[in-house]
């Protein structure tokens, strides 16, 4: 009976002991993370205004990196990088030609029949009309899944929106150890079915008609020492496909950028998608997410 006694004290002792580092930690795990919200929620605040005196003034010294470096700062004490990069770096699916869409799916390896389903039922999800095209999906595909719901009959409104259409699946959305996802290589925000030439990835330059293997390994090579400038630069890279690649590329930044916020301290960070007009910007995106530490330490940064 004594023996029994003690074994419940000692498990009742290890219970409390359990229960309150299970307290301690999820105290501390919640204090830091409101203290990386009001961190990053600033540094997103500066990048806005560092973007706007950027492009005031292109030529300053001291301005930002708008194209995937990151800068670095500070905020009572507490280092954080950002880095900035122009939207107009990814594929727009709402206004990206098929021939773009459809290099990108190859580029990542998804093999033509699965490439034409996804390109018809998203044309399909975005007209307004209820006739399915050859490969595509309408309301009686939707309606037949296990939890139906109907074709949306409009554009997209958030690149996440996609795993929504047939064809699509999360490991094509999010990638895997072998191959970038589609998440990280279009957007809903440009407006355009330009492609900045000078922030694009390899992936995305690749979808572009006309483009080589070895035209974009030379364009991501001179990217390394200069951006391009002018038409002029371009075109005496590119020689004879320039007139293919010419639709489809540009050098404006657009007024639409992708922030995203780390520290080196810790796991967590926020990225946020951005439209800069003259006096004001306006939040597009905004998401918490886990960042790879590895992925900091491989980066170069613009201190400031």
């Amino acid at each position: 009976m004594v023996l029994w006694v003690l074994v419940l004290l000692m498990v009742l002792v290890f219970s409390f002991s359990y229960m309150t580092r299970i307290e301690i930690d999820s105290e501390i795990f919640f204090s830091e993370r409101l203290t990386n919200d009001f961190l990053f929620e600033g540094a997103i605040n500066r990048a806005v205004i560092e973007i706007l005196y950027a492009k005031r003034y292109p030529n300053e010294k001291n301005i930002w990196n708008l194209y995937g470096t990151p800068n670095k700062g500070d905020i009572d004490g507490t280092t954080y990088f950002v880095k900035i990069i122009p939207e107009l770096s990814r594929v727009d699916l709402n206004y990206a030609p098929d021939v773009i869409l459809k290099g990108l799916l190859k580029n990542i390896g998804v093999n033509e029949e699965r490439a034409n389903i996804i390109i018809d039922s998203l044309r399909d999800w975005q007209d307004r009309d209820n006739l399915h095209r050859l490969y595509g999906a309408e309301d009686e595909y939707y309606q037949s899944l296990i939890r139906p719901y109907r074709c949306k009959n409009d554009n997209l409104n958030s690149v996440e929106e996609i795993m929504l259409i047939k064809g699509i699946d999360e490991e094509l959305f999010y990638g895997n150890n072998k191959r970038v996802g589609l998440k990280d290589l279009v957007t809903v925000y440009t407006n355009s079915k330009k492609i900045n030439i000078n922030s694009a990835s390899k992936e995305v330059l690749l979808a572009i008609p006309g483009f080589s293997e070895d035209m974009v390994n030379t364009v991501m090579e001179y990217r390394k020492k200069n951006l391009f400038k002018s038409i002029t630069e371009i075109s005496s890279i590119l020689g004879d496909a320039y007139s293919s690649v010419s639709p489809y590329i540009t050098l404006s930044e657009g007024n639409t950028y992708r922030i995203l916020v780390y520290t080196e301290k810790n796991k967590f960070a926020t990225e946020a998608v951005v439209r800069v007009n003259t006096l004001n910007y306006e939040i597009l995106y905004w998401k918490k997410s886990i960042y790879d530490s590895s992925e900091k330490s491989n980066n170069k940064e613009n201190s400031l």
